[in-house]
């Protein structure tokens, strides 16, 4: 007996439904679509990945703020609207677990904890407004999938009548869908050459907000 498929789950679905439309929307463009390369700062605000010590802890609690790499692509439908795919990877260096000085030993003596990732996928619109002399402000909003690589801590612990010990904590990334908003200037420099500055968040309204700054090169393919 053979076994019967199983169904798509939706979240595959829509996956596959958004790499399908990233795809077609090149030949739907009413220009030359541009090519961008950006890096900047990731602020992880709201973004409550554990308990701990009777309350919500933040990835920004204990690791520093993200440096992040993306590409996207820049899609004009329009003259005021363009479409824009992209992907951005963001790498936080661990900075410090708070250290328990209170209660009874061994008190907590050191932490050190491994490197967390973000990844973003999105696929995002821009309303564009080309009235400052060829510069481009513009509002952007989107829907994308975002994946969390979040590092372990490893705590040592001891006083003075205990030998030191270490102990571990896990925390657990999720995958989830968010929502993206934020506004950008793009200074051109040339016909094919521009400088883009963004600042927007992330977030899926529950327990995730993320705030990122970020300069970048867009680039528009030749023809």
């Amino acid at each position: 007996m053979v076994a019967a498929a199983r169904p798509q789950s939706l979240e595959i679905q829509t996956m596959k439904s958004i790499v399908t439309l990233i795809l077609i929307l090149p030949f739907l463009a009413s220009a030359q679509p541009r090519i961008g390369i950006y890096s900047g700062v990731n602020f992880p605000s709201v973004s409550s990945f554990f308990v701990e010590h009777g309350q919500n802890e933040e990835l920004g609690d204990y690791w520093y703020p993200a440096i992040n790499l993306g590409v996207d692509l820049e899609i004009p439908l329009m003259d005021w609207l363009e479409i824009s795919p992209l992907f951005e990877y963001n790498h936080y260096l661990f900075d410090q677990y708070y250290p328990i000085t209170v209660g009874p030993p061994p008190f907590l003596k050191q932490s050190s904890g491994q490197v967390s990732r973000i990844y973003r996928l999105m696929l995002e619109a821009r309303l564009v407004d080309q009235s400052a002399g060829g510069d481009r402000l513009y509002l952007v909003t989107g829907l994308g999938y975002i994946v969390e690589n979040i590092g372990h801590v490893t705590l040592t612990w001891g006083d003075d009548n205990t030998p030191d010990y270490t102990s571990e904590v896990i925390i657990q990334g999720k995958s989830y869908w968010a929502h993206s908003m934020g506004v950008g200037y793009q200074i051109v420099l040339s016909q094919s050459l521009g400088i883009d500055i963004c600042a927007k968040y992330y977030s899926n309204y529950t327990d995730r907000f993320d705030v990122s700054a970020n300069l970048g090169i867009a680039y528009t393919l030749a023809h």
